[in-house]
């Protein structure tokens, strides 16, 4: 999956996956039982994913009841692919072919293919691009307040570069009493982040991202983020 930011192909290269049922499926009666056991639960995991996307869109920690048991097995299918052979130089093809095509594949696509940028380069939401916003709005001035649209789901970035805080300093910031006086991520305000539901014009000094770059009186272009693999452009108001 390109979320691993191997993009189109994730984790597991698919050259490698021809492994898989090899470590699903091998001869372990010489290992400890253990070993058995886990693969056992390692196929147990893959079988049981089946009806998981049947039922429901998988998202990305969906896919990695998938994608963890299938690197594993290939691992353990190169592991009863170099048990068998005896011959040195075969023993090191297996281990080297794999290093070897991926070495090669690395420069063309780990940070992207073709238009297709990886999630490390291209992802949904960048920390530096959260960060940045963060600084330009915190160094501003204290009463400088950022409108965004969706507060309740992008709120949680902008706590990745913000000092830990307390839960009660958590509800103080949310304008919340208690866990239980508003409905679950339904949020207006946090901090210095305000809601576009709430928008009546702002203040001097306040910020507004949007996906508009059209110019608003009043308001002074800064510059420009990517949220969601989407332009997001930063004015201040100035007037």
């Amino acid at each position: 999956m390109q979320w691993n930011s191997v993009s189109p192909f994730g984790a597991v290269a698919p050259w490698l996956l021809i492994f898989a049922p090899v470590g699903m499926l091998g001869n372990l009666e010489t290992m400890p039982k253990a070993i058995q056991l886990f693969r056992r639960l390692l196929t147990l995991n893959i079988v049981a994913f089946i009806p998981l996307a049947l039922v429901v869109t998988p998202n990305y920690n969906h896919w990695n009841l998938l994608n963890i048991p299938l690197a594993i097995l290939v691992g353990l299918g190169l592991f009863l692919c170099i048990q068998r052979f005896r011959e040195t130089s075969i023993r090191l093809l297996f281990v080297l072919v794999p290093i070897c095509t991926f070495a090669y594949f690395l420069p063309f696509g780990y940070f992207g293919v073709g238009t297709e940028g990886s999630f490390f380069e291209n992802g949904l939401v960048r920390f530096r691009d959260v960060q940045k916003l963060n600084q330009t709005v915190t160094s501003s001035s204290d009463s400088s307040r950022l409108y965004v649209d969706s507060l309740s789901w992008k709120f949680m970035y902008f706590r990745m570069v913000q000092a830990p805080i307390s839960h009660s300093m958590y509800l103080n910031r949310t304008g919340t009493k208690s866990d239980f006086s508003k409905k679950m991520g339904d949020f207006s305000r946090y901090g210095s982040l305000r809601d576009m539901s709430i928008f009546r014009g702002g203040t001097k000094g306040d910020f507004i991202l949007r996906s508009s770059k059209e110019p608003m009186p009043g308001w002074k272009y800064c510059y420009s983020v990517t949220w969601n693999n989407v332009p997001q452009y930063l004015f201040k108001k100035s007037k």
